[in-house]
């Protein structure tokens, strides 16, 4: 629900991905590549800063959600990877961020937002996800060797937690309007993942490998009552937010599904 009063407010959909490309994009523009001519940045355009963008102040007040949930959990610590885990999480990662600006979006977008928008892209990108995960689970190893970990210190917890909330004030204090808003769902939607310990993939993982549903359950019903609530809106004069659908978007959504699934999450 919090997705469709999100769409309500601030008039466009929970997304992540498409700010982190218009975050590439500034790079590469501080490295003096052009990027005016590519036709992916003309649709989504990079005008402004992050902190005068809808989705980029959304997007921080996710991570400042996040840590705060994680700080108040004590769940930060530092743990050792293998090789092989960094080896898969950058492989994977590659192929997860390739299909998702193939796809226009990632899990979040499809499931949660461009489905309950009516959108028939996110159809085809959901289905696409769901093939490459199974395709992932049923001939890749589930995980890598295990992590050595440490117990999570609790002055570190503690004042990262607090860091988190004097980010979010000091945010809060200076954005006014949509902005302030976008912020205050960011951080909500940050808190309720990290605490709920929500994952698209372990969801899924769980539904294909265990043929346990009750995770992929809770998203439909997510999804169903999203889509009701998006009906209301549009029916009070809120314009949809409907992209197209092409062979790509299917492409992109199994790259996505390998692609999370190789990183062993």
């Amino acid at each position: 629900m919090a997705s469709v009063f999100y769409f309500g407010v601030v008039g466009t959909y929970w997304a992540v991905t498409g700010e982190f490309t218009r975050w590439s994009g500034a790079l590469l523009g501080w490295l003096g590549v052009d990027t005016a001519h590519l036709g992916y940045f003309k649709i989504i355009g990079l005008k402004g800063s992050i902190l005068e963008r809808i989705d980029g102040v959304m997007v921080l007040g996710m991570f400042l959600g996040m840590l705060g949930a994680a700080g108040l959990a004590g769940r930060i610590g530092f743990n050792l990877p293998t090789k092989a885990q960094m080896g898969r999480a950058l492989f994977g990662g590659l192929l997860a961020g390739l299909g998702a600006r193939l796809g226009l979006g990632c899990n979040l977008a499809s499931f949660l937002t461009g489905i309950p928008q009516f959108s028939l892209h996110a159809w085809f990108f959901t289905l696409a996800t769901l093939l490459g995960m199974g395709l992932a689970f049923k001939h890749l190893p589930l995980s890598c060797s295990q992590v050595v970990r440490q117990k999570p210190p609790k002055i570190l917890n503690h004042a990262l937690a607090l860091c988190a909330f004097a980010g979010f004030m000091g945010l809060a204090w200076h954005l006014h309007h949509k902005l302030f808003y976008a912020l205050c769902f960011g951080a909500f939607f940050g808190f309720v993942i990290a605490k709920g310990q929500v994952c698209f993939t372990t969801a899924f993982r769980h539904l294909f490998v265990q043929r346990q549903s009750a995770q992929v359950v809770a998203l439909v019903w997510a999804m169903a009552v999203g889509s009701v609530g998006v009906f209301v809106y549009l029916q009070s004069g809120h314009s949809a937010k409907i992209m197209w659908a092409s062979p790509g978007i299917a492409l992109g959504g199994c790259s996505l599904g390998w692609g999370l699934c190789w990183q062993g999450v």
